[in-house]
Parts: C-alpha cells; structure tokens; sequence
C-alpha cells in the first residue's frame, strides 16, 4: 500500500497520547504510526480504515476521561501571633533560667538527664523542652521552631499542633533518655522542632502529597533535614533522631484523623492541655 492510500485521522502535540493511540487501534487491528510534523505528531491509518479509526478513538477517549482533580484546599493563613508567643515564650523563659554554665537551679531540676528519668522523674522529658544551654541554642530553636512548628500549626491549627509537638518532643526525650547511658542529659527545644519535622512528613504521606522519589519520598526528606540541620558538633544527635521518629508517630494518626484543622474550641482545649502539662511538669520538678 502506497503512502497516497494513508490519511491524518488525528493530531496531538504530545508523543506518548500519539503512541497510545497507535496502540488502541492496533489492539483492535487497525493498521496504523505516528509521525512527528511541525503541527505535532499526526497519526494515520490506511484511508479505507480511518471511518473505523477515529470511531474508535472517540470512543475510547470517552472511556479513558480522567476525573479532574479537586482544586487543592487554601493554606491557612500562617500563624505569625503564635509563633511570636511560643518565641516570646522561650527567650523569656531563658532570661529567667540564664544559660546551663550558669549553674541555675532550673538546669538541676529540669534538664533530662537519663539516670533520673530512668528512675521514674518522667516530668523532665517535658521540662527539658524549655530550657536552652546558651543563647546561640535558644536563638537557633526559635527560628527553627517559626518554620517548621508554624507549618504544623497552619495545618493542624495553633492549639492542636502545639500539643502535638509537646507530645512527640516528650515522647522523643523519653526514647532518648532510656537509649542513652545513665550520666546524659540534655536541654532544648530542638526534640519537639525535629518531632514538628515528623509531623510534616506524616501529613505529606497521609495525603500522598509526594514530590518526585516515590511514595516515601516525604520520610527520605525528613531523614534529609534531620542531617542538615540536627547533627553538628554540639547537637544532640540522638534526641533529634527520637524527636523526628516520634513526630512521625503523631502525626500519622493526627493526618489520617484531621483533613483539616479542628475548630476554634478543639484548638483552645488542645492548648490549654499542652499548656497545663508544662506547667504542670514544672511544678513537680520543683
């Protein structure tokens, strides 16, 4: 069959919907090829078989529509007055206690150390949370804290995500304490911002918000952050670490849970029960 005896019956700017439908209608034993030209790539078909052709890709372009996806939900504004709060909350919280060479009596009741938490203080996991070695310490959580706690808390709401980041942050210095040896201690709020890390990462798995890497991309780049930001000379590792993974424990749940933030009284309820827990957690190290 001569060139002549081959007719157009379709056009598309892209290569794979012009191989896809080379492959539809030899499945149905159409003879047929794509050809790239300047308006794209045409495909033709011997001319006696193009009625038949284009009838069959018209219907099965019917059949294969994809369902558009939804539109994504807006981002909640960022929720700059909390996290002015929580860093307002910190730097004067570290004026009260001075720096840990200060020898402040803070630093004794309230550091995790592992022998005493291993001996039932379980208070200092949560107390730890507050207190910073220095004010380059203090100074680095709270600026981690505004990016990642505030990403937790635009998505979870303030009240929920505070409580979510209290919780992991204990859970991870407790993890630490019983995988350390008995004479560690530690200070910070960096546990609770690796455990924000973990949340983030939840959230991103639960709702398959995956970049390219596949479908456990969002826990390679918390691992990725955790390297970058978590492992320095002076940091603690290992309670990074056990932040980061406890996060993740919270937040897969929370993501499955919550498709949006709770409203305004959860966030209050949630709040106040962080809330009362540290001050709570103080007064018995006290």
């Amino acid at each position: 069959m001569s060139e002549d005896d081959w007719t157009a019956i379709a056009t598309t700017r892209r290569q794979r919907q012009a191989n896809d439908w080379v492959l539809v209608l030899h499945s149905e034993g159409v003879e047929a090829e794509a050809r790239r030209t300047r308006e794209g790539f045409v495909v033709e078909t011997p001319a006696d078989a193009a009625e038949r052709a284009r009838a069959l890709l018209a219907t099965w372009e019917r059949e294969n529509v994809r369902e558009p996806e939804p539109p994504p939900e807006p981002l909640a504004p960022f929720p700059w007055l909390s996290m002015t709060l929580l860093s307002a909350a910190l730097l004067g919280f570290f004026a009260i206690t001075g720096p840990r060479e200060g020898g402040s009596d803070w630093f004794v009741a309230g550091a995790a150390r592992s022998s005493s938490i291993q001996a039932g203080e379980w208070w200092r996991a949560v107390t730890a949370l507050t207190l910073h070695a220095d004010a380059g310490h203090v100074l680095g959580n709270v600026l981690a804290a505004t990016l990642f706690a505030g990403a937790v808390c635009r998505r979870f709401g303030s009240g929920v995500g505070f409580a979510a980041l209290v919780a992991a942050g204990t859970v991870g210095n407790l993890a630490n304490a019983f995988f350390r040896s008995v004479g560690h201690s530690s200070v910070g709020a960096s546990t609770a911002v690796f455990a924000a890390v973990g949340v983030l990462a939840a959230d991103a798995l639960v709702r398959r918000r995956a970049p390219r890497g596949g479908r456990l991309a969002p826990l390679g780049a918390g691992l990725g952050i955790l390297a970058m930001l978590g492992t320095s000379e002076r940091a603690d590792v290992w309670a990074h670490f056990f932040g980061l993974v406890a996060g993740v424990g919270v937040g897969l749940p929370l993501a499955a849970l919550l498709a949006r933030a709770p409203a305004s009284g959860w966030q209050l309820a949630a709040g106040t029960l962080a809330t009362g827990v540290l001050l709570g957690a103080w007064r018995m190290a006290r």
